[in-house]
């Protein structure tokens, strides 16, 4: 059997916290949330709690925004 026949699974991928995230950014969880909220963080709800993506904390410092404003922390990286 070859990897290309048989079922390969991969990894899913490692989400955060908002207490995780705000550790990261070392802010305060409400900040994370008020992020969140103001659709300017990309997260999920899993029940009652937000999930946040790697990639979402790193496209948030890099600035990458559809609405074309300037890096938020062009210094910045997670």
């Amino acid at each position: 059997m070859t990897a290309a026949t048989t079922n390969e699974t991969t990894a899913p991928e490692q989400l955060l916290t908002v207490e995780q995230v705000a550790l990261r950014l070392q802010v305060n969880q409400i900040t994370v949330l008020r992020l969140i909220w103001q659709k300017k963080l990309e997260a999920c709800k899993v029940g009652s709690l937000w999930r946040i993506r790697p990639a979402a904390v790193q496209e948030y410092l890099d600035g990458e925004t559809n609405d074309g404003s300037p890096p938020r922390w062009p210094y910045c990286s997670v």
